[in-house]
């Protein structure tokens, strides 16, 4: 927070952020988030949204996660890892394969956005 949450707009846009991830942890599942775009990787006193890479690891498949946010202020890539008793223990993806993952899909809807791993700020 002290390092990208300086401005009023900035500190609004994390608490939307942490309500999101506060939620996903109410439900007993675990995530990895990792915040890129305006928000890390800019001067920008009042960026317009927070751009983060979502993995979630729901073990029981008991519902599926839909923000709760319907702004255009949070933009989520989820990448949901589905319940296999062989996983059970599995972790969240890790950032490299959440980044191809994103590119590639960027490229297939001709979206002019591609990132690297020194642009992601794990949270």
């Amino acid at each position: 927070m002290k390092k990208y949450g300086c401005s009023e707009k900035r500190r609004y846009l994390i608490g939307l952020l942490n309500d999101e991830l506060v939620a996903i942890k109410e439900k007993g599942w675990s995530f990895r988030a990792y915040i890129f775009g305006s928000m890390v990787n800019s001067e920008t006193e009042n960026p317009n949204d927070v751009d983060c890479l979502l993995s979630i690891h729901n073990p029981m498949m008991d519902g599926i996660w839909e923000p709760g946010n319907c702004s255009n202020e949070l933009h989520f890539w989820p990448s949901f890892i589905r319940f296999d008793p062989e996983l059970f223990y599995s972790t969240c993806r890790e950032l490299p394969e959440m980044i191809e993952k994103f590119n590639r899909l960027c490229i297939k809807t001709d979206e002019n956005i591609q990132i690297s791993l020194k642009e992601c700020v794990e949270i």
